[in-house]
C-alpha cells in the first residue's frame, strides 16, 4: 500500500459480490486474506481511480448488521403493558451473530481514507449502507463516504460504477427505518395481544399467534377467496348454440385464443365467476327442451352437436357464438330458441376483414418474473427470488429486484447484450437472427409504464448454457422474455362474420397468422389455429345444428400464486422486493397452506380473520391501511414525507384499533372458540371460602386447572351466587385484606416471575378505564399497571400528552414527588436525555388525569384538589392559557 495515498474500503452486501468486485477491478493484482469474520474475506489491490493511484480494500457484510428491538425490560409479555409498546423507546444495534462482521469492518476502516458502499441498489441496500457507515465512523469519524451504483456484476457495470461514485441516499434508508419501526410496534402489540388471549385457552394453538401488518392483508386475500367460494350459489343459464357444415375448399384461417393476455404482457387473472360448458369450441352436454318450447326441432334443423371448427376432407363445420352469450331466464331462453327453430334461415349481415397484432411483452420486472415462474415453471415466489439472486451473484442476470419495465438504451447496446447468447443450446439460433441485420427481426422493446430510476429491467448478462436444473429453467425464461422483447409483434389477418337468425345475432371469427415473430421464441403466449369457410355478405344458409344448452355458473377457484402476487401488486401490498417474503411468511406461520398449487386458508387463518371481522375490524385484513403506509414510504423516498410523521400517523391508527379491540377481547375469544375447542385439563377445588365477592359479598371458590401435559397450573375464582368466573394470574394466589376501591373485590397476592405481585380478581380480567387511560386492556391488568391514584397498590403513572419537545416524541406522565409533597409532569424520554418537565403549583393534595380534552384529543385533562380550593378543579394542558404558557418551556414551575 503506498504511504500517504488514498485507501478505499469497498463494502459489498454479500461475500460472493465482494469476490466478484475484487476479481473484476483487481484482476491479477488482487490478493485475498482472511477477515475477522469467518465468511467475509478481505481483498486488496492497487487501482487507478479517476487518474490517481489508490489502494483498494474489498470486503463484505452478510445483509443487515443491525436490528431494532425493544429493550430488555419489555420482554416479560405478561407483566409489561402491551399498550406501552406503541411508543416505548426502541434500540438499534449490531446483532450478536454479526459482531465478527462489525469487528472486521472496524479493523479495515481504521486505516481507510474513503468508504465506498457497494450494497444492493434498493431501499434495503441503502439502509444497510448507513449501518456500515455507522460502524466505520465509530473508529474513523473523518472517513469520506461514497456510494457505488450498479445493476449487474459485469466488468462493464462495475468499472463504470467505481469511476462514478456518488453519495448514499438517506431518504431511502429513512423509509426502511420507518417501515421497520411501524412493523415492530404493530407486530409486537397484536402478536402479544393474540397470543396471551388465545394460546392457553384453546387446544391446537401455536406457541406464538403472530401478527404482521403486511402478512394479515396477504392472508385476507386468501380468506376472501375462500368466503367467495363458500357463499357462492350456482346460477343456471341457457344459451343457443349454432353450427354450420359446408362442403367446399375452406379459406385457411386461424382462430385466436379465447383469452388473450393484456397488452403489457401481464398474466390474466381468472374471472371470479366462470361458466360451465360456455366455450364455443367445447361440445356441451345434452339438455332437455325448455318450458313452453317445442319438444323436437323441425326436421330441417337436426339436433346435432359439432366440435371445434375443423376440416374433414372438404367439409368444414363452423361454430357460431350467440351475441347474448347466455340468458338466466329459462322461459325467455326457450322463446328465443323457438323463434330461431321456427325461422331457421341464417343471413350473413356483415363480414369484417382486418389485420391485427399480438403485442410482444414489455421488458421484465420482478413481479412479472414471479408470475411467469409461478405459472409456467411451478416455482413459488420465494424460490424464484432465491434462484434469481444466485444467478445475479453468479453474474448471469442483472439485479433481480426492480420495478422498471422499460429499457433506456439504444439498439446497439441491446444487440451487444443479445450477441453472447447466439451459442445457447435452446434459443441460440433465434438470438443469431436478432443480431443479423439482414434478417430484420430485431425491434426496439416496448416501453412499459414503470421506471424506478435505479435498475434496468431484468435481463441476462452472460450465457447460461452450462446451467442445469431449476437455475437453467429460470435463466431460460428470462432469456426468452428478453429476446421476445427485442422482437417484432406477431401479425395476423382476421375475419369476423356477423349473421342473423330470427332477429338473434350470431358471430364466428378466425385469423391467419402471417408472421409469428416473437412467438417463435416465447412459448408462454399461444395463438392456436383453426379455419372457417369463405362467407360473404348476403349469403344465407340453414344451420346444421341449433341447440339450446343448459349450464351453470361455477364458484371461483382458490388463488394460485400467480393470482396472489398479482392481487398484492395491484393493491399495493409489499414491493417487488418483499412480496415473495410476505407470501412465505403466511405459509410459515401456519395461516395458509398450498394444495395443488392453490392457496387455502388454515383453521387458524380463518378463525383470526373472521374474529376481527365480527369485532368490526375487518380493515386489518384489507389492503387499504398497508397500501397507505407503502405510499407514505414512497413519499419519504421522494422527499414529500417526514419519517417521524409517517411513523406517528400509522402507529396511532393501529393504536386506536388495538384499544377498541382490547375492549372487545371477549368477542375475539368467543369467535375463535367457534373454530377451536377449549383446553382440557384436570380441575380441582382449592378453597371454598377463599375471599369475598365484590358484587354480593359472599364467599368465592378458588379452583385450580392443570393442563393434560402438567406443564402449568392456572387458577380461577368463582362466585356461585353471581354465576361469575374470573381467571387469575399464573402463580399460587393468596387473598389479602386489601379491598380494591374500584370493584370492591379482595386483592390477591401471587408469586410472579420477578417477585410478589398483586392483582384485583375483577380488574385483572375487566380492566377499568382509569382517567381515560388504557394501560393494559388485554385482560391481564395487575395492580402495578393500574393508575388509580387513591389506591396504594396502583403504581402506573397516567399519561397526559406527547412531549412538546419535537425531538423527543415520548409521553408525559403525572408523577408524585419522592417526598410526597406535590406533583410534577415529567417526560418518559428522560432516559434519552430529554429534560422537559412541568412542576405543578404547591398546595395540591390530589392530582389525577381525567377525560380526553374535546378540543385537543391528544391531551388529557387534569383533576386536582387544592388544600384551600382556590383554583378551578379541572383544566386541559393545552386549553388553559396559564398552564399552556408554562408547559411550552422545559423545567418551569407554575
Amino acid at each position: 500500500m503506498p504511504r500517504g495515498g488514498a485507501v478505499y474500503l469497498n463494502v459489498a452486501e454479500k461475500p460472493s459480490v465482494a469476490r466478484e468486485i475484487a476479481r473484476c477491478l483487481g484482476g491479477a493484482n488482487c490478493q485475498g486474506r482472511p477477515g475477522l469474520s469467518q465468511y467475509n474475506q478481505v481483498f486488496e489491490f492497487p487501482f487507478e481511480l479517476r487518474g490517481q493511484q489508490v489502494h483498494m480494500i474489498v470486503t463484505s457484510v452478510t445483509g443487515h448488521l443491525m436490528e431494532i428491538n425493544f429493550p430488555k425490560e419489555t420482554k416479560d409479555w405478561r407483566s409489561f403493558g402491551i399498550d406501552k409498546l406503541f411508543d416505548y423507546p426502541i434500540v438499534k444495534g449490531v446483532t450478536k451473530r454479526h459482531e465478527a462482521v462489525e469487528a472486521n469492518l472496524k479493523r479495515e476502516a481504521a486505516r481507510a481514507t474513503h468508504l465506498a458502499c457497494w450494497l444492493d441498489c434498493d431501499r434495503e441496500g441503502e439502509n444497510i449502507s448507513f449501518e456500515v457507515i455507522d460502524v466505520c465512523q465509530k473508529v474513523n469519524p473523518r472517513i469520506t463516504v461514497l456510494r457505488a451504483h450498479f445493476s449487474s456484476l459485469t466488468p462493464r457495470d462495475l468499472h463504470r460504477a467505481v469511476q462514478n461514485l456518488g453519495t448514499p441516499d438517506d431518504k431511502s434508508a429513512a423509509a426502511v427505518d420507518a417501515r421497520q419501526e411501524i412493523d415492530l410496534r404493530i407486530g409486537a402489540v397484536f402478536t402479544r395481544f393474540q397470543t396471551l388471549l388465545l394460546r392457553d385457552r384453546f387446544s391446537g394453538m401455536p406457541e406464538k399467534v403472530s401478527y404482521g401488518p403486511c402478512q394479515f392483508p396477504t392472508l385476507g386475500f386468501v380468506v376472501n377467496r375462500y368466503w367467495e367460494r363458500e357463499g357462492f350459489e350456482a346460477e343456471p343459464f341457457w344459451q343457443i348454440k349454432m353450427a354450420h357444415t359446408r362442403e367446399e375448399v375452406p379459406v385457411v384461417t386461424t382462430a385466436p385464443e379465447p383469452v388473450e393476455g393484456p397488452p403489457d404482457g401481464g398474466a390474466a387473472s381468472p374471472p371470479h365467476a366462470t361458466e360451465a360448458n360456455a366455450n364455443v369450441n367445447t361440445p356441451p352436454p345434452a339438455a332437455g327442451p325448455p318450458d313452453n318450447g317445442p319438444a323436437t326441432p323441425p326436421a330441417a334443423v337436426p339436433r346435432s352437436t359439432a366440435g371445434a371448427n375443423r376440416v374433414v376432407g372438404q367439409v368444414t363445420t363452423t361454430q357460431f357464438k350467440w351475441a347474448r352469450e347466455r340468458v338466466f331466464d329459462k322461459q325467455a331462453a326457450g322463446l328465443l330458441y323457438e323463434h330461431c327453430v321456427l325461422t331457421p334461415t341464417v343471413t350473413v349481415r356483415r363480414v369484417v376483414r382486418k389485420q391485427k397484432s399480438k403485442w410482444r411483452p414489455v421488458p421484465l420486472a420482478t413481479v412479472q418474473m414471479q408470475k411467469l415462474a409461478a405459472t409456467h415453471l411451478r416455482f413459488g415466489s420465494e424460490k424464484t427470488m432465491a434462484l434469481a439472486e444466485e444467478l445475479y451473484q453468479g453474474t448471469l442476470l442483472s439485479y433481480p429486484r426492480t420495478e422498471t419495465d422499460r429499457f433506456n438504451v439504444n439498439a446497439e447496446e441491446l444487440r451487444a447484450l443479445i450477441a453472447p447468447h447466439q451459442q445457447d443450446p435452446t434459443v441460440g439460433g433465434y438470438a443469431a437472427l436478432l443480431c443479423s441485420e439482414a434478417s430484420r427481426k430485431f425491434n426496439m422493446p416496448r416501453a412499459g409504464q414503470n421506471d424506478d430510476k435505479a435498475h434496468p429491467p431484468i435481463h441476462p448478462t452472460k450465457p447460461g448454457g452450462h446451467l442445469t436444473g431449476d437455475k437453467r429453467a429460470l435463466f431460460t425464461l428470462v432469456l426468452r422474455h428478453f429476446l421476445a422483447c427485442c422482437s417484432k409483434d406477431a401479425e395476423a389477418n382476421e375475419v369476423v362474420v356477423h349473421t342473423e337468425c330470427a332477429g338473434e345475432e350470431f358471430t364466428t371469427q378466425g385469423q391467419t397468422i402471417i408472421a409469428r415473430n416473437y412467438l417463435d421464441v416465447y412459448p408462454y403466449d399461444r395463438w392456436m389455429s383453426s379455419t372457417i369457410p369463405n362467407y360473404e355478405e348476403g349469403d344465407t344458409f340453414t344451420p346444421t345444428s341449433l341447440t339450446l344448452e343448459a349450464g351453470a355458473t361455477t364458484a371461483p377457484d382458490f388463488l394460485t400464486e400467480t393470482d396472489l402476487i398479482a392481487t398484492m401488486d395491484r393493491n399495493g401490498i409489499g414491493t417487488d422486493a418483499t412480496i415473495a417474503q410476505h407470501i412465505q411468511t403466511v405459509k410459515e406461520r401456519g395461516y395458509v397452506k398450498v394444495e395443488n398449487m392453490r392457496f387455502r386458508p388454515t383453521q387458524l387463518g380463518l378463525a383470526l380473520v373472521q374474529a376481527y371481522d365480527v369485532m368490526g375490524f375487518a380493515a386489518l385484513a384489507l389492503p387499504k391501511m398497508r397500501a397507505s403506509m407503502e405510499a407514505d414510504l414512497v413519499g419519504i423516498v421522494r422527499g414529500r414525507e417526514n419519517r417521524g410523521a409517517v411513523v406517528i400517523k400509522h402507529v396511532a391508527e393501529y393504536r386506536s384499533i388495538y384499544r377498541r379491540a382490547a375492549e372487545k377481547a371477549d368477542i375475539l375469544v368467543a369467535s375463535v372458540g367457534r373454530w377451536y375447542s377449549s383446553r382440557s385439563g384436570r380441575e380441582q377445588v382449592v378453597s371454598t371460602d377463599f375471599s369475598k365477592c365484590g358484587n354480593c359479598d359472599q364467599w368465592t371458590t378458588l379452583v385450580s386447572i392443570q393442563d393434560e401435559a402438567q406443564e402449568f397450573t392456572d387458577y380461577s375464582l368463582r362466585c356461585d351466587t353471581c354465576r361469575l368466573s374470573l381467571p387469575l394470574p399464573r402463580g399460587r394466589p393468596t387473598a389479602t385484606q386489601h379491598v380494591c376501591p374500584l370493584c370492591r373485590f379482595q386483592v390477591v397476592e401471587y408469586q410472579g416471575e420477578k417477585g410478589v405481585h398483586h392483582a384485583c380478581p375483577y380488574c385483572y380480567s375487566h380492566p377499568p378505564k382509569l382517567s381515560g387511560d388504557i394501560e393494559n386492556t388485554l385482560g391481564v391488568m395487575r395492580c402495578f399497571q393500574c393508575s388509580h391514584a387513591p389506591c396504594p397498590l396502583a403504581k402506573a403513572r397516567p399519561q397526559l400528552r406527547i412531549c412538546p419537545n419535537g425531538r423527543c416524541g415520548e409521553p408525559m406522565e403525572l408523577i408524585k414527588k419522592k417526598d410526597g409533597a406535590g406533583f410534577f409532569i415529567g417526560c418518559r424520554g428522560y432516559k434519552n436525555g430529554c429534560k422537559h418537565s412541568v412542576y405543578m403549583p404547591e398546595g395540591i393534595e390530589v392530582a389525577a388525569s381525567s377525560d380526553v380534552c374535546t378540543v385537543h384529543p391528544e391531551t388529557k385533562k387534569l383533576v386536582v384538589k387544592f388544600k384551600h380550593g382556590v383554583h378551578p378543579p379541572d383544566w386541559s394542558m393545552n386549553c388553559d392559557a396559564d398552564f399552556k404558557a408554562v408547559s411550552s418551556s422545559p423545567n418551569r414551575t407554575w
